[in-house]
């Protein structure tokens, strides 16, 4: 059998989760371009891709920038909504991993100002926020 690559697993969880969140792909292109870009420029990155693997189906993945030196930035993360505490123990695990790389701090996706996001990463209990800034021309 043909092994199945890093990308095709992310993307097979990718399409679950938006299915079972009745969305469609104009919603999520944007997101899923910018996922398979960074997989593809991998080597320019330093990064750290876990997936969660239930009775050998991935079932969650998340992707981890490692460039700096006391917290890693989780750009992406994504698990079947039909498995049951699987982006919990997602982030457990990349917690865990991280911290056996010498990482303190994990800075979880950015909530864009959308309510349910922000919401979903109080839960977490942040010890604190970055601050944002728009750029623009005067």
């Amino acid at each position: 059998p043909q092994k199945t690559s890093t990308k095709e697993h992310i993307e097979d969880v990718f399409f679950r989760w938006e299915k079972a969140r009745g969305k469609i792909r104009a919603d999520t292109e944007h997101e899923l371009t910018a996922i398979q870009r960074l997989l593809d420029a991998h080597s320019f990155f330093k990064l750290l891709v876990i997936g969660l693997f239930i009775d050998e189906k991935i079932q969650g993945f998340s992707i981890n920038d490692l460039d700096n030196i006391n917290y890693a930035q989780n750009h992406f993360a994504k698990s079947d909504p039909e498995i049951k505490q699987a982006y919990y123990k997602l982030n457990q695990v990349t917690g865990h991993e991280l911290k056996k790389l010498g990482y303190s701090y994990l800075n979880i996706e950015c909530d864009l100002g959308i309510e349910g996001l922000r919401f979903a990463k109080k839960q977490w209990n942040p010890v604190s926020y970055i601050k944002k800034y728009t750029i623009s021309k005067k």
